[in-house]
């Protein structure tokens, strides 16, 4: 797939472990690609992972991309506001039961 959008996926040797324990390993990564969130662009590095999604599949966010955003998780009131972009926009968080 990133071949066929003009991406340059580099190799990863990294390995992912899931809320569920179920692990996969990097197919590789894009590095800089810009996301639009806004008005701002973003710079994140994605890993590719070749795993099955529904519906219900959920974006996940790295550390490296909460820190780039100024990320400001509220775990009380279960609210995430990207404070770099626009702190006056609040994100509902989705609550993982284990």
């Amino acid at each position: 797939m990133g071949d066929q959008l003009g991406l340059k996926i580099e190799p990863s040797s990294e390995s992912f472990t899931f809320v569920d324990l179920s692990e996969r390993s990097s197919g590789g990564i894009i590095r800089d690609l810009e996301l639009q969130i806004g008005n701002a662009l973003v710079p994140i590095d994605f890993h590719v992972l070749d795993i099955k999604l529904n519906w219900n599949s959920s974006l996940l966010l790295g550390r490296a991309f909460l820190a780039t955003v100024g990320a400001v998780c509220d775990m009380n009131t279960n609210i995430l506001c990207l404070t770099l972009i626009n702190p006056d926009i609040h994100y509902d968080l989705v609550r993982v039961e284990r």
